[in-house]
């Protein structure tokens, strides 16, 4: 199968992001939200709630700033936003194919790039994409809008 030409944006590729990372990681934030307001309402110290509010209005802000950099940043995430086309042999390999917006584009357009099946750790859906997680260290991750296959 091979898909339309289609391009995500890096909200797509960020909401996809979260959408994986907070059910793995992201509980912990509200249970430690929950044990500081529930000491300072218990024993009556506004201390802890003012900590509470620190936890989110600071460190909520840099959390996201570390996933963005963490993962927004690579090299793995151009895939989030060029323009391409994908071909899918169930069980064999993805081939992404980068294709230009315009003329100018020809030259600076990555090389077609090949995963095998063998890469692909999940297949899920969330929201509008289908969402093909890669056996790699870091989080990565293929989108690839159900618009946009043939299905």
């Amino acid at each position: 199968m091979i898909t339309e030409p289609f391009t995500t944006t890096s909200g797509d590729y960020i909401k996809c992001l979260l959408a994986l990372w907070l059910p793995r990681y992201g509980w912990w934030l509200p249970v430690i939200l929950a044990v500081f307001t529930g000491i300072g309402v218990t024993i009556g110290d506004v201390r802890y709630l003012i900590i509470a509010l620190i936890i989110i209005f600071v460190g909520c802000p840099i959390l996201m700033s570390r996933l963005y950099i963490y993962y927004m940043l690579t090299p793995e995430a151009r895939r989030a936003v060029l323009r391409k086309q994908v071909e899918i042999i169930e069980n064999r390999q993805l081939t992404l194919t980068y294709l230009p917006v315009d003329d100018d584009d020809h030259h600076r357009l990555p090389q077609p790039e090949t995963i095998p099946w063998s890469e692909i750790k999940t297949i899920l859906r969330i929201g509008a994409f289908r969402v093909y997680i890669l056996r790699t260290p870091r989080l990565s991750f293929i989108l690839i809008p159900y618009s946009a296959l043939k299905i």
